[in-house]
């Protein structure tokens, strides 16, 4: 772990200095660069062209290939006992999709899976089958034996209990954060199935209940969900109080310290121009549903800033069946986009942050389906980014026409 840190350092430095002599930048950009840096080198553009004054327009050229031939899908799960009725539709899901993609040429896509844990010694760490085996991957295993292999692996997850196995979201924030965690993923999957230098990853995360987020309240710890009084639950409390929140000394208060920003500038910090997602299963509204805290409005919100699928987990349990059908539906044709066409795009200098930036692709405006995410980086999310020509119009950070 040392020396892959140790080599994004050098990365890093060797990037600052090139940028450093072709444009004046903040120091603000500077670290943000630095924050979203690449974990496989930059995808620059094919061409550029900047006028006098830092007006400046930058092409990407896409062929329709695969970004990576290394890329992992990944299932984050609720092992709560109230999943006991869709665990076992989900991991049929989970083996048929690996199976759909396999079939359609994808071969060295893998698939693991982790419990939705708080537990810091267990969150975002991938899981073992009784076998031992971390991480199923389909260039190794016929795709006929992966919905087995797969199945392996989520049959070991002991569904009982509430609070702590309730976390999905918070666990794929650890698996993409956290060093240790990042270094044993690593070890256990051969950098396959997560730490690998290469290794796009699709987070794929399921639960009954609404994420156990907005813990900001007085340090009483009587925490509410966006003003919504939350039901008895004290293991829920602990989590938000210990895991996902930080107790403010000068307000009293608890500040938040998980939340979308967070877990999407985990992915873009892990990912750098490497395919990533976030999609989710759970409750998409109140119809069907038990109580109104297992609506998953932070599960769309996360879906919404990353460019996911969002799939109704109601259907898990009314029909299981059209459940794995439509769940494949969904996700392969929108994992197959992302292998074969990048969705972050590196300007060849840093974007003023004072004024707007454009985005086409392939000549019709994109710009609402844009982000920026680093100091020179764009994600492109519209839709699937299955475009030939992606062009940026932006000016330069320390231009005259920036200041």
């Amino acid at each position: 772990m040392k020396k892959l840190f140790a080599t994004k350092q050098r990365l890093f430095t060797s990037i600052a200095t090139g940028l450093l002599l072709t444009s004046i930048v903040s120091c603000t950009e500077r670290f943000s660069f630095q924050y979203f840096g690449s974990r496989d080198g930059k995808n620059p553009p094919s061409s550029n062209d900047c006028n006098s004054t830092g007006g400046c327009t930058d092409s990407f050229n896409q062929q329709g290939t695969l970004v990576t031939d290394k890329a992992a899908v990944i299932f984050s799960v609720d092992i709560s006992g109230s999943m006991i009725d869709d665990k076992d539709p989900i991991a049929a899901a989970a083996g048929k999709l690996a199976e759909a993609l396999a079939t359609e040429g994808f071969e060295k896509l893998c698939f693991g899976a982790m419990a939705g844990h708080a537990d810091p010694s267990i969150s975002g760490k991938l899981q073992a089958s009784a076998a031992g085996e971390y991480c199923v991957c389909a260039d190794q295993v016929p795709a006929a034996e992966l919905p087995a292999r797969i199945l392996a692996i989520f049959s070991t997850f002991n569904y009982a209990g509430s609070g702590p196995v309730e976390n999905p979201d918070l666990a794929a924030q650890n698996f993409l954060s956290n060093p240790d965690v990042i270094q044993f993923n690593a070890n256990a999957s051969g950098g396959r199935c997560g730490g690998g230098l290469n290794t796009g990853v699709f987070m794929i995360s399921t639960s009954d209940e609404e994420s156990q987020r907005a813990a900001k309240d007085n340090a009483t710890v009587n925490f509410s969900r966006d003003g919504t009084t939350l039901y008895p639950d004290p293991s829920e409390t602990i989590v938000r109080r210990d895991f996902m929140s930080k107790l403010n000394a000068n307000t009293n208060q608890y500040d938040d310290i998980f939340s979308t920003a967070t877990l999407m500038s985990a992915y873009n910090g892990y990912c750098g121009t490497l395919p990533c997602d976030y999609s989710f299963i759970g409750y998409k509204s109140n119809s069907g549903v038990p109580a109104p805290q297992e609506v998953n409005t932070f599960g769309q919100a996360d879906v919404a800033a990353s460019g996911g699928e969002y799939i109704d987990i109601l259907l898990a349990r009314n029909n299981p069946t059209a459940f794995v059908q439509t769940f494949v539906d969904q996700l392969k044709p929108k994992l197959a986009a992302k292998l074969n066409y990048s969705e972050i795009f590196d300007t060849k200098f840093d974007i003023c942050d004072s004024k707007p930036f454009s985005v086409k692709a392939d000549g019709v405006d994109v710009t609402q389906f844009s982000s920026k995410v680093g100091a020179n980086r764009v994600r492109v999310t519209a839709p699937n980014n299955v475009a030939s020509v992606i062009e940026i119009k932006y000016v330069q950070a320390g231009s005259f026409d920036c200041n």
